[in-house]
């Protein structure tokens, strides 16, 4: 009783069920039962899964559950792995296509008589070596195929009757005939 009096004149509680290890003893293995029960009502919930996966009835959500993972995490996935062999696919193809185009340019050259049999994988190697020389970057041989393209478009564009016929006709009459006598002259002969 005096005990009670002495804390109560320190302005202390007589009983103070916070500050004792019993009541932290009983918080932390409350909460220790409350985790030990989430985790075995997951478990017994996965082995529900992996029952419902052996026999076939797994949907794709329980199965997301089942290996923590989430859909979006699969699809991410599924679509990371596509990527991955598209692109080596797509390599692989690059490559085969560039031998092929190198092995016809030298059977083409053997054929024609330009370079001997012995001697073409050498001079193909030289060819090639002379590419990279010119051409550094993929980069600089995109550009150098974009540009020999705009040329070739250009000279076609030249080539079109229609756009001939569209031009404009100049005639200098200080070369010593008028221009009623070059469109006679021309009648004449067209």
């Amino acid at each position: 009783m005096e005990e009670h009096f002495q804390k109560e004149a320190k302005g202390e509680d007589a009983i103070n069920h916070f500050q004792t290890d019993d009541f932290d003893n009983k918080e932390h293995d409350e909460e220790l039962e409350r985790i030990l029960e989430e985790d075995t009502a997951d478990q017994d919930y996965k082995k529900e899964l992996l029952a419902r996966m052996f026999g076939g009835t797994l949907t794709a959500r329980q199965y997301a559950v089942l290996f923590n993972m989430e859909q979006d995490e699969i699809l991410k996935e599924k679509n990371q792995r596509q990527d991955s062999f598209e692109a080596e696919n797509w390599s692989k193809d690059g490559i085969r296509v560039a031998e092929e185009k190198i092995e016809s340019m030298r059977r083409r050259k053997v054929m024609n008589g330009e370079w001997p049999e012995d001697q073409s994988h050498h001079l193909m190697q030289q060819e090639l070596d002379k590419l990279n020389e010119q051409y550094p970057s993929e980069t600089s041989y995109n550009i150098a195929m974009r540009e020999e393209a705009l040329g070739i478009h250009k000279m076609m564009e030249l080539r079109n009757s229609t756009q001939i016929l569209e031009r404009e006709y100049y005639f200098d009459e200080g070369l010593g005939e008028s221009l009623n006598e070059h469109v006679e002259t021309l009648k004449k002969n067209f």
